[in-house]
């Protein structure tokens, strides 16, 4: 099928955002290879990478192959193919041999050798680099603003609203989506505005030092209001998650430099500006405990009460509740001291953090009493529920730090037979100290098999090479033939061999789309690696035969074909 053949056939939303990718020039670069007739492309990532594309043509310059290995896998044609194909029918390439991809890759970088640059510079004119600047510089915005803030210097308080302004000019401009009737369905350019967010974030990096502390602290806060509308109508929301992870990060930096170096005022307009917003209505209630930890920083007596009250107001639910108790003690550790904290932990032993801090310094003040005391009454106040086990962990755990062994083991089984696969090790150790583990080995493989999943003991029957035990089991879950087959063929030899082969033909069958086709072709694979070419021969020519039709299938049979060099 030709290019402009595979193009008519792709229509609707997939599309639409491959030709706007290639009319917005996502394309990074594209090259040709004539001799082995074939593409090779990079397209920008929605988030920060950027995707490689693969083409190959057939002697009628049909295509053979293509491939994008973005996590798209909803169909065959992703957006960033779209985009290669458009650009290989206008002719937007450039003819090239594998040696020539790299040059064609780092074109940029060689034009921005500082080297080169620096020779320029010093060897011009006065007048010349003030007729560059001045003609030229106007096309570029970042090299303007990085110019006024290299020569001009501004006040603090001059470029915090300067850098805030435009983030609120990009929130601005970003927002038109919302009026958009479909927007998740025909284009999501959120990664644009997230970029130019992020050099407005990198910019005010530079000013985290112990003069300016104050831009990024401003920035990074108007950045994350803005990330947060932004969520509302971003389908791509990734580019997002990562500039959302990096203001906070600045914000962090901003406050321990303030909290170092700040005034008295300072600190306060601080505090005041994060219990501002953390009382905004986010996407996320973590922004909101995201900032309340920040004003930690700048507690003190007669502040303490507005946090309380921003706390009390976040959400009522038990999550909520254990996390703001959690945040009302080290107010009071940070206020009234560790003593204090300690005495609150003790009357709110229903938090599970508190309950456990407790323990860990019992056993740290060698207090077994208390800590087994508090243990069993959270194993008891959870039974039935999921955390019973996590509080038998901790009971267990507690017993280990004391060398109760006796205790131990009868913990440790009771584990293992709620599906604790981890246990098995730690008792057939507790066994062998003990001089018990000839007698307790089946008792142990048995609750093990009993208890867990194949995924869990599978791995255990192959260590301690339960042979016949593993081979049941790889019965009774046949994809895990890949994983066993290597060591069960040395003791089953011709019954796996076969027991490959009918899986494969099952698995085979049933795949019904490009990476099923992929998968099956690659475990078809794993049989000639093992040496059970007469049987990869033969399920190899049974699809080969029998699904001519699903062209797909066939391409990665070729794929398999060319690999092995077969006639």
């Amino acid at each position: 099928m030709k290019i402009k053949d595979l193009l008519n056939k792709v229509g609707g939303e997939i599309f639409s955002r491959g030709e706007d990718y290639y009319e917005n020039d996502y394309i990074s670069f594209l090259t040709y290879n004539p001799q082995k007739r074939s593409y090779y492309g990079e397209v920008e990532g929605s988030g920060f990478e950027d995707y490689q594309v693969r083409i190959d043509l057939d002697e009628e310059n049909n295509v053979d192959f293509y491939d994008c290995n973005c996590p798209y896998d909803w169909s065959d044609t992703c957006k960033h193919l779209i985009a290669i194909f458009l650009a290989i029918k206008d002719g937007n390439y450039i003819e090239s041999n594998e040696k020539d991809i790299e040059s064609v890759k780092n074109i940029e970088k060689m034009e921005d050798d500082k080297e080169d640059i620096l020779d320029l510079v010093n060897n011009a004119s006065k007048e010349d680099l003030i007729e560059f600047i001045t003609e030229k510089g106007f096309k570029y915005d970042d090299f303007i603003t990085d110019l006024y803030r290299f020569l001009k210097k501004p006040e603090v308080t001059e470029e915090i609203k300067f850098l805030v302004g435009d983030v609120k000019s990009i929130i601005s401009d970003a927002s038109y989506f919302k009026f958009d009737d479909h927007p998740y369905y025909y284009q999501d350019e959120t990664s644009k505005y997230t970029d130019d967010l992020e050099k407005i974030l990198s910019q005010a990096e530079e000013s985290l030092n112990k003069e300016r502390y104050m831009v990024p602290f401003h920035v990074s806060i108007e950045i994350i209001k803005g990330v947060n509308s932004l969520y509302e109508f971003s389908f791509e929301g990734y580019s997002i998650d990562g500039l959302d992870y990096d203001s906070f990060e600045i914000l962090k930096e901003s406050c321990d430099l303030i909290e170092t170096y700040g005034t008295m005022e300072e600190k306060e307009n601080a505090f005041k500006l994060l219990i501002k917003n953390s009382e905004k209505e986010f996407i996320s209630t973590e922004y909101n405990y995201n900032f309340i930890y920040e004003t930690l920083k700048f507690l003190n007596k007669s502040n303490k009460n507005e946090i309380y009250g921003v706390i009390d107001n976040i959400g009522d639910s038990e999550y909520y509740y254990s996390k703001n108790m959690i945040l009302k003690s080290k107010i009071i550790e940070i206020i009234d001291g560790k003593e204090e904290s300690e005495k609150f932990k003790m009357n709110n032993t229903q938090i599970d953090e508190f309950a456990m801090d407790l323990i860990e310094n019992a056993i740290n003040n060698n207090d077994f009493d208390f800590a087994e005391k508090l243990a069993l009454e959270k194993v008891n106040e959870n039974e039935g529920l999921p955390n019973q086990v996590k509080w038998e962990k901790i009971l267990h755990n507690i017993y280990r730090s004391f060398k109760i062994i006796n205790k131990q083991i009868k913990i440790a089984n009771n584990l293992l037979k709620k599906g604790n696969s981890k246990y098995y090790y730690i008792l057939k150790e507790l066994y062998k100290n003990c001089g018990l583990l000839e007698e307790k080995q089946e008792e142990l493989i048995t609750n093990l098999i009993e208890n867990s999943s194949f995924d869990c003991y599978g791995p255990i029957l192959k260590e301690e090479k339960q042979w016949d035990l593993l081979w049941q089991g790889v019965k009774d879950h046949p994809d895990t033939i890949f994983q066993y087959g290597p060591e069960l063929l040395k003791i089953y030899d011709e019954e796996v061999y076969k027991f490959y082969y009918h899986h494969l033909i099952t698995q085979g069958e049933i795949a019904n789309h490009r990476k099923a086709y992929k998968l099956f072709v690659k475990d078809l694979r794993k049989l000639y690696d093992v040496g059970g070419d007469k049987y990869a021969d033969k399920v190899f020519d049974y699809f080969r035969e029998n699904y001519k039709i699903r062209r797909a299938m066939q391409e990665e049979l070729n794929v398999l074909n060319s690999k092995r060099n077969r006639n």
